[in-house]
């Protein structure tokens, strides 16, 4: 996330729209009110145009290099997902923005308490717990996030065979999750956490050497981009 959050104009007008529309995503969620996802993906296309390196050479270029190299750009991808997911994938992918939108709000929070304009808004002081939290275990929530994505990967190929979502989910997502793996730690992460700590433990040592290691040559085939110098281990 630390790539997210480089070379950004804390007073750009698009940065407090993006912070705004996270907001009130957040808001509205829980409320149930229609369209709420076109929220989250309003801040998304404000986060777009946050960089200060937008306003270089070549703008329109830089615009789409910025859409499909970073996270937070990224996430409206998920949104696309909606259109072929059952209602429990979607809560899922929910669970995803909403980490998403609450670490972008705790940020917006902490700008304005150290300004001290948050002393002026009601209700923000005592947030500030919550708010500390989300700064203090920003990377454990992305972590967070990158599971929950991981996870839904692997488990929509078993969906498809039971009739819980539509076809072209799996070749979306995989496509989606084989991005984040060349410009996400996290999703690198996840990965290993998944080979490491899970698989590798609880499956005998013959079959994971003779499967999971043959299955994980291919699968990072899939996942990573020719020339790519990420991790594979």
């Amino acid at each position: 996330m630390h790539n997210s959050f480089r070379n950004i104009n804390r007073k750009s007008g698009a940065r407090r729209m993006k912070q705004i529309f996270y907001f009130l995503f957040l808001l509205a969620l829980p409320l149930r009110i229609p369209f709420t996802p076109l929220l989250f993906l309003a801040a998304s296309i404000f986060s777009v145009f946050e960089k200060k390196s937008i306003f270089g050479t070549g703008i329109s270029e830089s615009l789409i290099t910025r859409a499909f190299t970073d996270e937070e750009p990224m996430n409206m991808a998920l949104l696309l997902m909606f259109l072929f997911s059952s209602p429990w994938v979607q809560g899922v992918l929910y669970i995803c923005l909403l980490i998403w939108a609450f670490l972008m709000w705790c940020e917006w929070g902490q700008e304005m308490l150290d300004d001290s304009i948050g002393t002026y808004i009601y209700g923000l002081p005592a947030m500030k717990p919550v708010i500390e939290f989300g700064i203090i275990f920003r990377v454990e929530l992305a972590k967070v996030k990158s599971h929950f994505e991981v996870v839904l990967a692997f488990a929509s190929i078993y969906m498809v065979f039971a009739g819980m979502i539509a076809p072209i989910f799996p070749l979306f997502f995989w496509q989606y999750v084989r991005i984040k793996y060349v410009i996400s730690p996290f999703t690198k992460h996840s990965f290993r956490a998944l080979d490491k700590e899970i698989l590798k433990r609880i499956l005998p040592r013959f079959i994971y050497n003779y499967i999971i290691v043959s299955a994980k040559e291919k699968l990072l085939v899939m996942v990573r981009y020719h020339g790519n110098d990420a991790e594979t281990s």
